[in-house]
């Protein structure tokens, strides 16, 4: 009776090693699965902080030209004016930044519609080659006074 309790025993141990040595290989391969998934992850969080980084680049970029776009759109104007005041032998030629700028034209003068970039386009350049030499420009290139207005602050 007693060999076969120490058989009985000596069975049980065997089973019991057996399924330890597949729980052993079961974890070994858990713990290699969880560390190649860890290494993915930590590959993709690497590449969108790259991604992320050059968005912020991309978008600070972006906000500079847009800065820019706006300085030229305050600036084409007031160079236009400067270009008008000038004799017409000595004009600059007219600007050519439509594709900067997306703006309508203000003009004053038929001059200032020829150097607007969107007047520039549509009107041909046989008008652009003709007009600074045409004699009448000299009238009505002439850019009249503003009225001053001078305001003054009562509540002091």
């Amino acid at each position: 009776m007693a060999t076969r309790f120490q058989q009985h025993l000596k069975l049980c141990a065997t089973t019991i090693a057996t399924d330890q040595n597949q729980i052993n290989q079961a974890v070994r391969s858990v713990d290699a699965s969880t560390v190649a998934l860890a290494n993915r992850l930590a590959e993709r969080k690497k590449a969108t902080d790259n991604f992320i980084t050059h968005l912020q680049e991309l978008d600070k970029l972006r906000d500079d030209v847009v800065h820019i776009q706006l300085l030229f759109e305050h600036l084409v104007p007031m160079i236009e004016t400067i270009n008008e005041i000038l004799v017409p032998s000595e004009r600059l030629p007219p600007l050519s930044l439509s594709r900067v700028l997306n703006r309508t034209p203000v003009s004053t003068s038929e001059s200032s519609q020829q150097s607007t970039p969107k007047h520039a386009s549509a009107s041909g350049s046989s008008q652009l080659r003709s007009a600074p030499s045409a004699p009448s420009q000299d009238k009505s290139s002439h850019i009249s006074p503003i009225e001053e207005v001078r305001v003054v602050d009562r509540r002091k």
